[in-house]
C-alpha cells in the first residue's frame, strides 16, 4: 500500500511539473555549492505538492543522471588515467635511474674485471718468466757441472841429444770434466829470460803467441772424461835449442800458449798456460829393450848357456813448474 501511494505521488508530481503548475522557490534561502564550482546552484523545494519527502533539483542540469554520470565517469577515468600516467612516468624515471646505475655498475665492474684480468695475466707471465729463468739456470748449472774441463796438466822438456838442437817439450792435456770434449787444439811458443830476473807480466808472451801468424793451432780429436793426452811439441828452432843448452846455467825457459776446446753442448772455451824451468844438463838412463832377433854372435853366446839382454838409452825429461801469474782460464769464446 505504501509503495502504491508513493508511485501515485511521483506520477502526480511529474504531471504538475510538465504542466507548469508547480513553481520553484528557494527554501529558507539555502544555496547549494559544489566543490570547485564558481557559480552556486540554488536548492529548490516544492511545498505545493504533498509529498512524503523533499525533492532536490539542480538548476541548469537535467534531473536524470545519464549524461552527468557519463561525464563524471569520463572525468574520473581521465583523472585515473592521469594518475596512471604519472605513476608510469615515475616508474619509468625510476627504471631509467636504475638502468643508468646498472650501466654504470656494469662499466665499473667491467673495468675492475679487466684490471684484475690484466693483473692475473701479468702475474702469470711473471711466474712463467721466473719458471723459465729457473729452468734455464738449472740447465746452465747442470751444464757447468757436467761439461768438459780441459787444462794443461804438466809440461816435460826433452833435449833430444847433448847439443839441444832437437829440443821439444811434451805437453799433457787433461779433461777433468764429466763429459768428453769434441776436439781440442793447442798453440804455444818458447821464451827465455835471464835467470834471476823478475817476471813482471806474461801478457807480452800471449801477445806474441796470438800475434804470430806462423804459429798454428794443432788440433786433436775428442778427449774423454777424466782422460789425459800428451802432445809432442814440434822441435824448436835448432839454433834456439842449441843456444839455450849452451846458456842453460844463466837462462830460464818459458813455454806459453793457448788451449781451446769444444764441449758436448757446442760451447768453445779457451785457457792460457805458462810453464817455466831452469834447463838442466842432458841426462839419460839405460833400460832393457826387446830382443831384436838372433844373430850368429848371439846364438854362439847362447850356446854356452849365457843369457843375452838388450838395453836402450832413454832420456830423462826435466820438469816444468807453474810460475806465479794471472791467466785466463775456462773463458767462453763461442
Amino acid at each position: 500500500m505504501l509503495f502504491f501511494t508513493r508511485f501515485v505521488c511521483w506520477f502526480l508530481f511529474a504531471v504538475l511539473i510538465y504542466s507548469g503548475i508547480a513553481k520553484p522557490s528557494l527554501a529558507q534561502g539555502e544555496v547549494l555549492e559544489e566543490e570547485g564550482d564558481a557559480n552556486p546552484v540554488p536548492i529548490l523545494e516544492f511545498s505545493e505538492v504533498p509529498l512524503l519527502f523533499p525533492i532536490v533539483i539542480v538548476e541548469g542540469q537535467p534531473d536524470v543522471s545519464g549524461h552527468a554520470l557519463q561525464d563524471e565517469r569520463r572525468l574520473d577515468f581521465e583523472e585515473r588515467g592521469l594518475q596512471i600516467q604519472d605513476a608510469i612516468k615515475e616508474a619509468t624515471q625510476g627504471i631509467e635511474l636504475w638502468t643508468r646505475c646498472g650501466i654504470l655498475a656494469s662499466v665499473v665492474l667491467g673495468v675492475v674485471g679487466a684490471l684484475l684480468l690484466w693483473l692475473t695475466l701479468k702475474r702469470t707471465r711473471e711466474a712463467n718468466e721466473t719458471a723459465q729463468k729457473a729452468v734455464a739456470v738449472t740447465r746452465e748449472v747442470g751444464q757447468h757441472q757436467s761439461r768438459a774441463y780441459l787444462h794443461i796438466e804438466k809440461v816435460e822438456g826433452y833435449w833430444g841429444d847433448v847439443t839441444g838442437r832437437e829440443f821439444s817439450p811434451l805437453i799433457y792435456v787433461k779433461n777433468t770434466g764429466m763429459t768428453p770434449a769434441r776436439w781440442f787444439e793447442v798453440k804455444w811458443k818458447y821464451f827465455k829470460l835471464d835467470r834471476g830476473s823478475k817476471l813482471d807480466s806474461v801478457e807480452k808472451f800471449f801477445a806474441e803467441v796470438r800475434g804470430d801468424k806462423e804459429i798454428k793451432f794443432m788440433r786433436y780429436m775428442a778427449l774423454g772424461s777424466q782422460s789425459e793426452w800428451s802432445v809432442r811439441a814440434w822441435p824448436a828452432d835448432g839454433e834456439f835449442g842449441e843456444g839455450l843448452y849452451r846458456e842453460r846455467k844463466g837462462k830460464r825457459l818459458f813455454v806459453a800458449g793457448v788451449l781451446r776446446y769444444e764441449t758436448m753442448y757446442g760451447e768453445v772455451f779457451e785457457s792460457e798456460f805458462v810453464f817455466s824451468a831452469d834447463p838442466p844438463v842432458y841426462k839419460f838412463e839405460r833400460k832393457e829393450g826387446p830382443e831384436e832377433g838372433d844373430t850368429e854372435e848371439t846364438r854362439a853366446i847362447k850356446s854356452f848357456g849365457v843369457s843375452v839382454n838388450y838395453f836402450s838409452n832413454s832420456e830423462v825429461p826435466f820438469k816444468f813448474s807453474r810460475p806465479d801469474c794471472n791467466l785466463k782460464a775456462y773463458q767462453r769464446i763461442q
